[in-house]
């Protein structure tokens, strides 16, 4: 219907300026008129429409939104990395299979593709993790450097080592416990990672999510 109306008021006002130059006035004062109404009615009358399309909805949905962010915080704050025990971590490079020219089985070690493993314990006595990040460094030694992987600490390996390899993974929805231990296991590669020489690897939980009811 609007739009039927202003169609109207073009045609009238095309044939005023068409009909006689001395209906030009009149034709000015209607469109005067018109952009008048048009910007009372913006500015004035429809404003405060505008205002309340767009503000929120309501106080409650403000009041839940705050609160969902509240939680999600709390959940990334509550633990720590020292709320976690890992232990018996382990890299170990992926297998691959092959056939040689002898028509025999072979398996070789693949050395830019890798599997982490770990057992971890959850300390807290008050909540239970939902999820778990853990950083993993892959360090290529000196030849000369004989300590077990195991027995590896992190200043022996910055001083001594290159760093090839640096990632950290997650582990979600994994819904640890109080007190419960969680197997961990992914595959994981190290983006522009070289080959490495008598690797090393140090891995340390970084962030732990806790679940917020």
């Amino acid at each position: 219907m609007g739009w039927a109306f202003l169609f109207v008021v073009a045609a009238m006002l095309v044939w005023l300026f068409v009909e006689s130059g001395k209906t030009r006035l009149i034709a000015f004062g209607v469109i005067a008129f018109f952009a008048t109404v048009g910007l009372v009615f913006f500015y004035v009358l429809d404003a405060p429409e505008r205002r309340q399309a767009d503000a929120p909805e309501g106080g409650a949905d403000v009041s839940e939104t705050a609160a969902q962010r509240a939680k999600i915080e709390r959940s990334r704050t509550v633990l720590t990395p020292a709320s976690i025990a890992m232990t018996g971590a382990a890299l170990e490079p992926q297998r691959e299979v092959s056939w040689g020219s002898d028509g025999k089985e072979h398996v070789r070690e693949n050395l830019f593709a890798w599997t982490f493993r770990a057992q971890v314990k959850n300390l807290s006595t008050e909540f239970a993790v939902k999820d778990m990040f853990v950083r993993v460094r892959l360090f290529s030694c000196p030849s000369f450097f004989s300590v077990p992987a195991a027995e590896v600490v992190i200043d022996d390996l910055e001083r001594r080592c290159a760093l090839i390899g640096d990632r950290t993974t997650g582990f979600y929805g994994i819904d640890v416990a109080q007190g419960a231990s969680y197997q961990l296991e992914e595959a994981i590669e190290f983006d522009n990672q070289p080959e490495p020489r008598n690797w090393r690897f140090w891995a340390e939980v970084s962030r732990v999510d806790a679940v917020i009811e």
